[in-house]
C-alpha cells in the first residue's frame, strides 16, 4: 500500500513540475561560398552555380516558391557575382545569370515534327544562383581559368581539359529478376582507354528512377579496352530513387574525362553519400577543393561523351 501511494505522489509531483522552454542559440559560422562549375567540349552553354552553406543545426527544409519550383533552404544563392572564364588561346566569356527561355512543344502529325512556340522567361534558375556562358566552346587540351568576384573577394582556379575517348557501343546484359520481379537488361558501355596517359573518368546516368547517379573510375583498375562496363551502379543523394532503366524507357549515359583533382573531389563526395552516420563512422570532412580562397566546391574542364537510347523489352513482355 505504501509503495502504491509513493508511486502516485511521484507521478503527481512530476506532472506539476514547472517547465521552461530553452532555445539553443547556436553560434553562426561564417558561410563559405560554394562554387559548382564545369565546362566540357559538349554543346554550350555551360553552367556555374554559386551558393552559401548554412548552419547544419539551423532550420533546414525544402519548400515550393510561387513559381512552383522546389527550393532547398539549406543553401543561400549567391547573386550579383562576376564570373569570367578564359582559356590559353585568348578566349574570354563573362557569364550571365541564367534566365532560361521556356517553350511549349506540340507534335505536328502532318509534318511528323515537333513545333515550338515561345512562352516566356523562367527566372527560377537565376534566383537559385545559376550563371551560364554566352559564347565559350570547350576544347580538349586547352587550359581554362575561372575567376569569381563577389563582395570584394576573388576566387580562382585553373584546369586543363582532358580528352574523353569515344563510347564505341552499348550492349545489354539480360538479368533474371528476383522472385516476383520482372526480368530486365543492364546497359554496358565499351570504349578504349589511352595506355600512354593516366586517365580518370566520371559517369552520370539517368534511368527510370528520376535521379542522376554518379560513379568514378581510374584507369588503374581497367584494361586499355574497356568491354562491357556497368555504370548504372553509381551513388546519389537520392539513393532511394536509383534503379536500372525500365524496358521501353529512355536512359542517358554521360561520360566525362576528369583530372586527378576532380577524381579525388568526387571520391570524397561519394564517401559522404555512403556514410551511414553511425557511432563508428568517421565524421565526414569537406571534399578537397581546387579553388583558391575561403571556398568550397570545384572547377572542372572535362572532355565529354553522351549516349541516349531506349531500353529493349524482355521476351516476357
Amino acid at each position: 500500500m505504501t509503495t502504491r501511494y509513493l508511486c502516485l505522489f511521484v507521478t503527481l509531483f512530476l506532472l506539476n513540475c514547472c517547465t521552461e522552454e530553452y532555445n539553443m542559440n547556436l553560434p553562426e559560422q561564417d558561410s563559405k561560398i560554394i562554387i559548382d562549375a564545369m565546362i566540357t567540349d559538349g554543346e554550350p552553354p555551360y553552367f556555374v552555380r554559386l551558393t552559401l552553406g548554412k548552419n547544419a543545426f539551423g532550420e533546414n527544409f525544402e519548400y515550393m516558391d510561387t513559381s512552383g519550383y522546389f527550393v532547398d533552404n539549406r543553401f543561400v544563392p549567391v547573386l550579383n557575382a562576376q564570373i569570367i572564364i578564359t582559356d590559353n588561346v585568348g578566349n574570354s566569356d563573362t557569364l550571365i545569370s541564367d534566365f532560361s527561355e521556356q517553350y511549349d512543344y506540340t507534335y505536328n502529325s502532318e509534318t511528323n515534327k515537333w513545333d515550338s512556340s515561345f512562352v516566356g522567361i523562367d527566372n527560377t534558375r537565376g534566383k537559385i544562383g545559376y550563371y551560364k556562358t554566352t559564347k565559350l566552346q570547350g576544347v580538349p587540351g586547352n587550359i581554362y581559368n575561372i575567376s569569381v568576384l563577389w563582395k570584394g573577394d576573388e576566387y580562382t582556379s585553373t584546369c586543363t581539359m582532358p580528352i574523353c575517348p569515344k563510347i564505341d557501343s552499348v550492349t545489354y546484359e539480360f538479368t533474371v529478376g528476383r522472385v516476383g520481379k520482372s526480368d530486365y537488361y543492364i546497359p554496358h558501355i565499351w570504349f578504349k582507354d589511352n595506355p600512354n596517359t593516366k586517365d580518370y573518368y566520371m559517369f552520370k546516368t539517368y534511368g527510370c528512377g528520376g535521379s542522376w547517379s554518379r560513379s568514378i573510375l581510374s584507369d588503374e583498375f581497367i584494361n586499355n579496352n574497356v568491354t562491357g562496363l556497368n555504370v548504372f551502379q553509381g551513388e546519389s543523394h537520392d539513393w532511394w530513387r536509383n534503379a536500372y532503366p525500365m524496358p521501353g524507357s529512355e536512359y542517358k549515359i554521360e561520360m566525362y574525362a576528369i583530372t586527378k583533382e576532380i577524381y579525388e573531389y568526387y571520391e570524397a563526395l561519394i564517401a559522404q553519400f555512403r556514410s551511414d552516420g553511425g557511432v563508428y563512422t568517421p565524421t565526414p570532412a569537406s571534399p578537397p577543393t581546387n579553388i583558391s580562397g575561403n571556398s568550397q566546391g570545384f572547377f572542372s574542364a572535362s572532355g565529354f561523351q553522351v549516349v541516349t537510347d531506349i531500353m529493349p523489352h524482355t521476351e516476357e513482355e
